[in-house]
């Protein structure tokens, strides 16, 4: 045993006075107990690892059919702790927990509400931060919080903690643990235009990421090949612009049952859904993010109506890509309506408006759109923006002028999401251009422009998800699990000044090449694992050897369906 972490004896309270604290486990210690001399405790299947955790020299906690759940002091959301912690372990154990009202119970779960914050850091950290602590004759468990969430987070890692005990039992070691998250924003994209989801998928993969401590969920909503919310002045986006003629990317019709009566592949989503969607995430404390892409990848939405592109063409898929015309008044009248409607559906504070890929060759033709960059007079964009080369169609493109065209379209949009009492969040990141208080994802893995660092500079917040890492659509070859799990939010050289500037971090999966949950599972898993650990632990605290022992005990949660 490392001496320099050996705990002597400590009080830690009334409750537990002479209680001794075998030691304080960090997950290089593994390496150091590996001769065998000195116990190794065992907490298999933990993931994220926690700030602090430490083994105590004390029985553990049986779980069983009689263990109770003492809420009394919970708070509001008690009964909704409590009905998730019963249900989770039905679920996951098969054994049926009771809700008590106080604790004189044997074998008693509590949850406690407490005043004072268990980590004193930012009040995000604060809401998120949770004590875990079996009590030293292992006849309670006791997870307190300042706030619902750090509860919710305890209870997640007490389920992680449940094991088979050498009776045959259900039982959770001796331990403290004191935690809170690196990021306040970790996420998962799931992108249900390429292939689609129903709300019962959509279900599964949130409880999966409640599982992991994610809790931002991006819904891509739209994109060239399916519009997947309902918008009821304009019909034709759910009627048309939900469906096509086969499922596409080389699969066959058996590989999804996502087809209607007419042999159409797609679905959409009813407001009705949406908003069982978005409750069902809340009480898993998982704010969801919807994203409505503009002006680009947009072919759906201009199937449905011409008239929203610069040509009115609808194109097919995938040889043409048409752009919206920031021309025509009565496209922003279009997206007034519908990023109107999608805040009422959605409750959380961001909206995300796509912006990436912009075909500036539709712009750079198109006559209405030069009459409307002599009229307001744009000039080219100041910066670094050849690397956009990429993505427009070989020609003789202004791109920085283009650019100069986005950016007025981008301010137009983003008084419409402000307007709405929401945070524009954008694929496009321009640090001379982008609207002040836009955030800016960071996806951009080969870029010449540090897109992070310049963004955090001009004073926006980044979320970053640089494809080399955090594209789940990519095979594990490309993306391995190693690969995924030595990535660091921190760009090199951040300085202090911009660290409050760094949102946080998630993963994202594009599913042209995922035609059902059981493909989504497989992209998904068990990359995710390694990328919520990338978003919860200090770096200083995390280790690849010891996440593979985790990670094999990891109890992976399972779709149903197919």
């Amino acid at each position: 045993m490392n001496p320099s972490r050996r705990k002597i004896i400590r009080q830690a309270g009334a409750a537990m006075t002479g209680l001794m604290l075998e030691d304080t486990i960090h997950p290089n210690d593994f390496h150091a107990r590996a001769n065998g001399t000195g116990a190794t405790p065992s907490f298999p299947g933990l993931i994220p690892w926690p700030t602090s955790v430490k083994s105590l020299a004390s029985p553990p906690f049986a779980v069983s059919n009689g263990t109770t759940i003492d809420a009394s002091h919970a708070g509001p959301q008690a009964s909704e702790l409590t009905a998730y912690l019963i249900e989770t372990v039905r679920q996951r154990l098969g054994l049926h927990l009771w809700a008590a009202q106080n604790g004189s119970h044997r074998h008693t779960i509590t949850l406690r509400l407490v005043a004072a914050p268990i980590h004193a850091g930012p009040h995000w950290r604060q809401m998120e931060a949770y004590r875990l602590v079996v009590l030293p004759d292992g006849r309670c468990i006791t997870v307190s919080a300042s706030h619902a969430h750090g509860l919710f987070n305890g209870i997640v890692t007490l389920l992680q903690l449940v094991r088979r005990g050498p009776g045959g039992g259900w039982e959770v070691p001796a331990t403290h643990i004191e935690d809170f998250p690196r990021l306040r924003w970790r996420g998962y994209m799931l992108d249900v235009s390429g292939m689609f989801f129903d709300v019962g998928e959509v279900k599964q993969l949130i409880d999966a990421m409640a599982l992991l401590k994610l809790n931002i969920f991006h819904w891509h909503l739209t994109d060239n090949f399916g519009w997947r919310v309902a918008i009821e002045k304009y019909p034709r986006l759910t009627t048309i612009g939900a469906w096509r003629p086969g499922i596409g990317f080389g699969f066959p019709r058996s590989a999804s049952r996502h087809f209607n009566a007419q042999g159409l592949y797609g679905g959409f989503y009813t407001q009705a859904d949406i908003r069982a969607v978005v409750a069902y995430a809340a009480r898993r404390h998982i704010v969801v993010v919807p994203e409505i892409e503009m002006p680009g990848h947009c072919i759906a939405a201009v199937r449905a109506y011409p008239w929203l592109a610069c040509s009115n063409n609808a194109h097919s898929i995938p040889r043409k890509y048409p752009t919206m015309d920031p021309g025509k008044p009565k496209v922003f009248d279009f997206l007034s309506e519908v990023l109107g409607r999608t805040a009422e559906m959605f409750p959380g504070p961001y909206l995300h408006t796509g912006g990436d890929e912009v075909d500036y060759c539709n712009w750079q033709n198109s006559k209405g759109c030069q009459a409307l960059i002599r009229r307001l007079r744009l000039e080219p964009a100041p910066g670094q923006y050849e690397w956009r080369e990429r993505y427009v169609r070989p020609g003789n493109i202004d791109i920085k002028l283009m650019e100069a065209l986005q950016g007025y379209f981008e301010d137009r949009i983003s008084r419409m999401v402000t307007a709405l009492g929401r945070q524009m969040i954008s694929w496009h990141s321009s640090p001379h251009l982008s609207p002040p208080g836009m955030i800016a994802m960071d996806w951009h893995s080969k870029s010449p422009l540090n897109v992070a660092a310049a963004m955090a500079e001009s004073g926006h917040q980044v979320v970053r998800c640089p494809a080399k890492y955090l594209y789940f659509d990519y095979p594990l070859k490309w993306t391995s699990l190693q690969r995924v799990y030595s990535f660091d939010p921190d760009w090199p050289g951040l300085a202090a000044t911009q660290r409050p500037r760094l949102l946080g971090a998630q993963a994202n999966l594009w599913t042209g090449h995922v035609p059902n949950l059981s493909a989504l599972w497989r992209q998904t898993f068990p990359r995710l694992c390694a990328a919520a650990e990338v978003f919860w632990t200090l770096q200083r605290r995390r280790n690849w050897l010891d996440f593979q022992r985790r990670l094999a005990a990891f109890a992976i949660p399972q779709y149903h369906g197919s």
